[in-house]
């Protein structure tokens, strides 16, 4: 048994795990998008932590630890983007890879476009429309919705699937 990188909260206060990116399991690594802050009462900031998972049967909790605790290594903003997008690459769970993927492109096109609302999300990942209604279901806890009705996913001939969503505009 390990620590799960959800559970790696440390400093109290001061951490916060928005999506694991990828988790190999005992003994191995995980990376995941974490909000950060040096100091209570400072404002968060977004970036990616990564540790080694350990084993807390052999007395383990990983690396790295900090006073007893198992913290996150923030990696530095210019290797953030790289780290994330083979974290994601590896990762061999559908649905929580899809969300992670989806909210980080809402993100950037936010960023790129403040009054950007719709997102045409493309994956070759192999989802099933159960997993698709879960992704959508855990997506709407975040404010990004099915863009239509009818339409919303379609797989085309090649196997890629389209989900169209819509999502608040940044700083609505």
């Amino acid at each position: 048994m390990y620590l799960k990188p959800t559970d790696v909260l440390s400093p109290r206060g001061q951490v916060e795990v928005m999506d694991v990116l990828y988790d190999s399991g005992e003994w191995g690594v995980s990376v995941a998008r974490i909000r950060y802050r040096d100091k209570k009462n400072q404002p968060f900031k977004e970036c990616t932590g990564m540790r080694w998972n350990g084993s807390l049967d052999k007395g383990n909790k990983g690396m790295p630890v900090s006073r007893g605790f198992p913290v996150w290594f923030v990696i530095p903003d210019e290797f953030s983007e790289c780290v994330q997008a083979t974290a994601l690459t590896l990762n061999v769970d559908n649905v929580p890879a899809v969300i992670a993927e989806i909210k980080i492109e809402v993100e950037r096109a936010r960023d790129a476009n403040p009054n950007s609302y719709i997102l045409d999300y493309k994956t070759k990942r192999d989802i099933s429309e159960t997993e698709v209604d879960i992704i959508l279901k855990e997506l709407s806890r975040f404010g990004i919705m099915k863009a239509f009705l009818d339409g919303t996913h379609s797989v085309d001939i090649n196997g890629e699937h389209s989900l169209k969503l819509m999502f608040p505009a940044k700083g609505s």
